[in-house]
């Protein structure tokens, strides 16, 4: 979709826990042979991020059955919005008392391990801009931790989470760290 206003080059790379997993077509496009369970975890530089990762999960066949973890605000965008909410999309408020009955019923039906998922989580909860990295700044100076340059420090309680609740139905956690030229 983005190829129609905004041309992009894809570079995928892995380390080698990945090996045999990446493969490229004779005419070029990538196949992705991921478990049919997995955590896929990503920074959050600019708002289409999710948009790529559910490209890697179409390489993969996994597309119909992504479910992504995001804010709930983001359904009240027109048209995107609405996608969102027809969508397997997990909406959050970013307020864990309410939060936590939420995300384990969703997690709940999706904790049986014959059934193909992918979840996505962005667990530094927000995208990359000068605010919110200011504020992930100060966030690390008051609880002593070293600060991170080109991303926000993560919100650890959502995602360890989620870890426990799936512990017993998914073998793998993919880190999809995104950069893009010219974002620092």
């Amino acid at each position: 979709m983005t190829q129609w206003w905004a041309p992009t080059v894809m570079r995928i790379s892995g380390d080698k826990t990945v090996r045999g997993q990446l493969l490229k077509t004779v005419d070029g496009r990538l196949i992705c042979n991921f478990s049919e369970r997995a955590i896929l975890i990503a920074n959050h530089q600019i708002y289409t991020d999710w948009l790529y990762l559910w490209w890697i999960a179409y390489t993969n066949g996994m597309h119909g059955r992504i479910y992504i973890v995001l804010k709930e605000s983001l359904k009240r965008i027109p048209v995107i919005g609405w996608g969102i909410q027809f969508s397997q999309f997990i909406l959050l408020k970013r307020n864990w008392e309410k939060d936590k009955p939420h995300l384990a019923a969703h997690l709940q039906s999706l904790n049986k391990a014959s059934d193909p998922m992918w979840l996505l989580m962005f667990p530094e909860g927000t995208n990359l801009a000068p605010s919110t990295r200011d504020s992930s700044r100060k966030w690390a100076a008051k609880k002593g931790i070293p600060d991170m340059r080109h991303q926000l420090i993560p919100r650890s309680t959502g995602l360890q989470f989620c870890l426990q609740e799936l512990r017993k139905t998914v073998d793998y956690i993919y880190d999809c760290t995104i950069a893009y030229e010219g974002v620092p």
